[in-house]
């Protein structure tokens, strides 16, 4: 068996991507004036950057629902609540409780429980 690159780049970038459009969008909002549900009131260039980084995640998701079934993609891409929060943590200095900590532990005990084995035959295959 060899190791997929495919698979591993498309995972990465779904990642990568994903937290950086919740860290935009989070700074984007941040400096709009209130909360409004006029939504062109809300945009801006971090706001846009944020939802352009959604979309081509959105397009690297779909292209690695074509190589692994659902469910796998989807213990691939649970990843991305850890990453979330540790990114909050180092570029916003957001807080880690205990209890996302906690989480944090959680998740990726979940992820190796529903999908180990074939979370690994399809990183191989």
């Amino acid at each position: 068996m060899t190791f997929s690159m495919t698979t591993f780049g498309l995972v990465s970038c779904i990642l990568i991507l994903n937290v950086t459009a919740n860290i935009l969008i989070k700074i984007g909002v941040a400096k709009t004036p209130q909360l409004s549900m006029d939504l062109f009131n809300q945009l801006n260039i971090s706001v846009l950057g944020g939802l352009a980084c959604f979309a081509i995640s959105f397009i690297a998701y779909s292209l690695l629902l074509k190589k692994v079934p659902l469910y796998v993609a989807q213990c691939f891409v649970s990843g991305q609540f850890v990453a979330v929060i540790l990114a909050s943590y180092f570029l916003l200095g957001e807080s880690i409780t205990w209890q996302k900590a906690a989480g944090i532990v959680l998740i990726a005990l979940g992820i190796m429980v529903v999908g180990s084995p074939e979370v690994s035959k399809a990183v191989l295959r």
